[in-house]
């Protein structure tokens, strides 16, 4: 399994708990917030290595993502610059993977965050990217409603009844509660649950 410390800390800076697309996360006046929530994850993620020489490749990391960020605040998040940043990151993770190998988040464990993120967060960028929700909105409800399912979903064995309540105290909420008609009330459930399996096929 792949050490994917670098390519994780850079996913879960920008897409966990944050909207690339808002102004506040585009402020260069509120930049610092992010900059100190950027520092805690590549740290967080790899703090055993803080004391090894891996430690300026951790240094190089943050400096990179940090040059993504201003680019961002520049241009705007596209989906080609956003997926050319997570590129670059892949990379140099499998370039790196020896450097961080015997890391206290073992390699399986990292698949199964990136997996968490890409159904959860990530997958609300892309709602975002293609207008399914306003780029401002937040995405809470959805996000945690895949959350619940990615967990149901990747678990051994799999919890499908567990996986299809989550699915439907999630619609029912959002469609009687939240009143939500949009396109997301059906493509967050369905691409959450195919996201999910096809990810514990993955790491199973």
């Amino acid at each position: 399994m792949f050490a994917l410390n670098l390519f994780l800390s850079h996913f879960i800076s920008d897409y966990a708990f944050s909207n690339v697309y808002s102004e506040k996360f585009l402020s260069r006046e509120n930049y610092y917030k992010h900059l100190i929530w950027v520092v805690l994850v590549f740290l967080g993620i790899s703090y055993d290595f803080v004391l090894s020489g891996t430690f300026i490749l951790i240094l190089l990391g943050i400096g990179l993502h940090v040059l993504s960020d201003f680019y961002r605040m520049k241009k705007g998040s596209t989906f080609i610059s956003e997926t050319v940043v997570m590129a670059v990151f892949f990379i140099i993770s499998l370039l790196s993977k020896n450097l961080f190998s015997g890391s206290y988040i073992t390699g399986y464990f990292q698949f199964y965050l990136v997996g968490m993120i890409l159904a959860t967060s990530f997958l609300s960028y892309i709602f975002r990217f293609l207008n399914i929700i306003p780029r401002e909105r937040k995405d809470t409800t959805g996000a945690t409603e895949r959350l619940v399912i990615y967990i149901f979903a990747t678990v051994s064995p799999l919890k499908i009844q567990l996986t299809l309540i989550a699915v439907a105290l999630g619609f029912a909420y959002k469609f009687f509660i939240e009143k939500n008609r949009s396109k997301e009330l059906f493509l967050s459930p369905v691409l959450g649950i195919a996201i999910s399996f096809l990810w514990n096929l993955i790491i199973i």
